[in-house]
């Protein structure tokens, strides 16, 4: 039979290719848990959560999240190495048959509690009971006192499963000088997060994950309950931060930073707001206990360019200032990440759709094109000002583009097959004081 194509051959190519965006809005709890393998697990709710055998610090970590109005669709969890971990009775009273129990990569070890057992009694027969089994047994070095069955990981760069079942609470440590290597594990594993905390407490450790943070596209949120952050104190960590000029960690100074994650709170908070369209003070935190500090306490940690959850009148508790240690404002750092993310995959798109794109006025207006798009979406997204008049009528553009006549590009640059452009764009900022100034008078007159 004949073909149409015989006719008119008709061939269609989809170029339609694009590169993914990166997640701005992802907060992940760094944690030395031993609940999964895997480097990265994700919750999409609290309860999720619950029901996968995490420690109860990592939990309330994630229940800081899962309490804010509006909350992100997802929380991770990024597991460190855990060199340690403590094993204690949940149960305020033990009576003659209590059933108490974890499991180590699936294999359950049990004890049941004898007439007048104390918890000791219960640590020393699960210690016992882990020793009956060889295989697990072999995973740590075990001691059993008066305070918990303690399980020293003997290789902790293998991923070893520990989960109470029955009557027990868990608590794990992660080295103290291998969060590096545990957080280029994590971000290897799966970078789509953006923003991340530490479930465990420690200006070290802080230090450790600011310096890292510092070397990625990422942003650190920090807190601690170091007294001296609040005081004239100039070597304690918001002080050392700040002399650092770190400007992807944001520290808040918190007094109940031991039993609360006011950081955790503070992304799930924000993370729901698009980048340029938000600020990250005045901001109220469920599930957190504002600080009491006095003035001049607060002086010195905005000084320090720390932030602070605290009440600011009846009924309202904000957080302020929302900075980085350089003194940044967090929106700005996030919303310089989202731009350059979006006109490099923009740009990026494009080059691969066209063909090619010629060393001509032509070709250099595609590119120009392009830039142009995503600079208007900066301004779309609130982070980019808008066009403006000024007081005489001159209009201000909210960006400038800079790109060369390709007649006038040199040889020798295009040889290269290299466009140079430029752009200037104003930031559109935030007011977050507002100063007032009036007088009450009979008249206007005299």
């Amino acid at each position: 039979m004949a073909n149409l194509s015989q006719i008119a051959n008709v061939n269609i190519s989809l170029d339609t290719a694009s590169i993914a965006k990166a997640s701005f809005g992802i907060p992940l709890a760094v944690s030395p848990t031993t609940a999964f393998s895997e480097r990265i697990r994700k919750y999409s709710s609290y309860s999720a959560a619950q029901q996968d055998g995490l420690d109860p610090q990592t939990l309330k970590a994630l229940s800081a999240v899962f309490s804010q109005t509006p909350r992100p669709n997802q929380a991770w969890v990024g597991r460190r190495n855990a060199v340690s971990v403590d094993l204690t009775v949940t149960s305020a009273t033990i009576t003659t048959g209590n059933i108490f129990a974890f499991s180590v990569n699936g294999t359950t070890v049990t004890y049941t509690a004898a007439s007048g057992d104390d918890a000791s009694d219960v640590y020393t027969g699960l210690k016992t009971a882990l020793a009956a089994q060889s295989v697990v047994d072999a995973l740590f070095t075990s001691t059993a006192d008066a305070e918990g069955l303690h399980l020293v990981v003997k290789v902790p760069e293998t991923a070893t499963i520990v989960k109470p079942v029955t009557n027990l609470s868990i608590s794990t440590v992660g080295s103290a000088d291998g969060l590096e290597a545990d957080l280029n594990a994590i971000q290897q594993e799966d970078p789509g997060w953006y923003g991340f905390a530490l479930v465990e407490r420690g200006d070290a450790l802080i230090q450790d994950a600011a310096a890292w943070a510092e070397t990625q596209t990422k942003l650190f949120f920090a807190c601690s309950d170091t007294a001296d952050i609040w005081t004239s104190a100039d070597d304690d960590i918001a002080s050392q931060l700040q002399d650092l000029q770190y400007l992807r960690t944001a520290l808040i100074a918190h007094k109940a930073a031991e039993t609360e994650y006011p950081e955790m709170a503070w992304m799930g908070r924000c993370f729901t707001i698009a980048p340029g369209g938000e600020t990250w003070a005045l901001k109220t935190l469920a599930a957190i206990t504002p600080s009491k500090f006095s003035d001049t306490e607060q002086s010195y940690i905005f000084q320090k360019n720390a932030n602070a959850y605290e009440q600011y009148a009846e009924n309202t508790y904000l957080i302020n200032k929302g900075k980085v240690t350089s003194g940044e404002w967090i929106d700005v750092v996030r919303f310089r990440d989202w731009l350059v993310d979006t006109i490099q995959k923009n740009m990026a798109s494009l080059m691969i759709r066209q063909k090619k794109v010629p060393y001509t006025n032509g070709g250099i207006a595609l590119i120009v094109n392009n830039l142009n798009g995503s600079l208007i979406h900066g301004q779309q997204a609130g982070g980019i000002a808008p066009d403006e008049r000024d007081s005489e009528g001159n209009t201000i553009p909210g960006f400038r583009i800079t790109y060369p006549n390709a007649a006038d590009v040199s040889a020798d640059i295009k040889a290269t097959r290299t466009l140079y452009i430029e752009f200037v764009a104003l930031l559109a900022g935030a007011i977050q004081v507002v100063e007032i100034t009036g007088s009450l008078t009979y008249s206007y007159e005299g």
